[in-house]
């Protein structure tokens, strides 16, 4: 999904297939980030979400790239894992204390 997806916009750019079903999906999973986060504002909000879903994403379309700088080492995924969740918590605690 996430190559499609890259794809997608390297294609169409800015055209979105079945924008009001998608966008409306995605409002519904910024309202779960605003409930999980009490405080914060929208923009924000989706701006962390993104965030998450490009940390997520980037290792699976962009293998070469992690190869060439961190090798195959045994416990990869693990670490790419647990660097994803210090990352978000990270920037997730920092709006938190932001918006106190």
């Amino acid at each position: 999904m996430p190559r499609l997806q890259f794809w997608e916009g390297l294609e169409r750019g800015d055209y979105v297939v079945n924008r009001e079903a998608r966008a409306s999906h995605c409002a519904a999973k910024i309202d779960t980030m605003l409930h999980v986060l009490p405080g914060i504002d929208r923009a924000d909000a989706a701006d962390l979400l993104l965030t998450v879903v490009t940390l997520c994403d980037g290792w699976t379309v962009l293998p070469q790239l992690d190869a060439l700088m961190a090798g195959s080492v045994p416990g990869r995924l693990a670490r790419r894992r647990d660097f994803v969740v210090r990352t978000v918590t990270l920037l997730a605690e920092s709006l938190l204390a932001d918006a106190a």
